[in-house]
């Protein structure tokens, strides 16, 4: 019954290395941008943390229709353009993310995976929101720590146009 003191090895006390972290995240409620961009950076070893914030605009960001595309030699370019621009402002009412959350982080974490394949990065958070999402909420937040600026950003523009391609954004108009 007595108090037993177990003395470890002086080289595992003196391993100090820094784990990269990969936090993913999928919620239903609203995104606070602050507290997912603090979860990365702040070491000594990155010179840049680069973060996206994607919002839900409020009109549609349809720029053309298979119709246009046809007859764009028939159609004079300046026509052309009105049309583009008057599909371009169609009001969208919210979305909806279309997918449990599961299938979404599963999904995120595979693009994760991806990014660090290709980058030596250090810390890195997305976090995406599911379910109906207004006009002006917050859809996803990307937070990417490196050592150098070039590879912080190269990832960050990654990890959104994978995500987008990926994940199932539905307007109500």
């Amino acid at each position: 019954g007595g108090l037993r003191i177990r003395v470890l090895p002086r080289i595992l006390c003196l391993n100090r290395r820094r784990v990269r972290k990969s936090v993913v995240e999928v919620t239903q409620d609203p995104i606070i941008p602050d507290l997912i961009i603090d979860r990365v950076g702040g070491e000594s070893s990155n010179g840049a943390t680069v973060s996206f914030i994607g919002s839900l605009r409020g009109y549609s960001a349809f720029r053309s229709s298979s119709a246009v595309k046809k007859s764009r030699s028939l159609i004079s370019k300046p026509i052309v353009q009105k049309v583009h621009a008057l599909r371009a402002k169609k009001r969208v009412r919210f979305a909806e993310c279309e997918g449990d959350k599961q299938r979404v982080e599963q999904q995120l974490q595979e693009i994760v995976d991806e990014i660090r394949a290709k980058w030596q990065l250090e810390d890195m958070a997305i976090c995406h929101r599911v379910g109906r999402i207004e006009v002006g909420d917050v859809i996803m937040v990307v937070a990417i720590a490196a050592p150098h600026r070039q590879e912080a950003f190269e990832a960050c523009q990654y990890a959104v146009d994978r995500a987008k391609e990926n994940i199932l954004i539905r307007e109500v108009l």
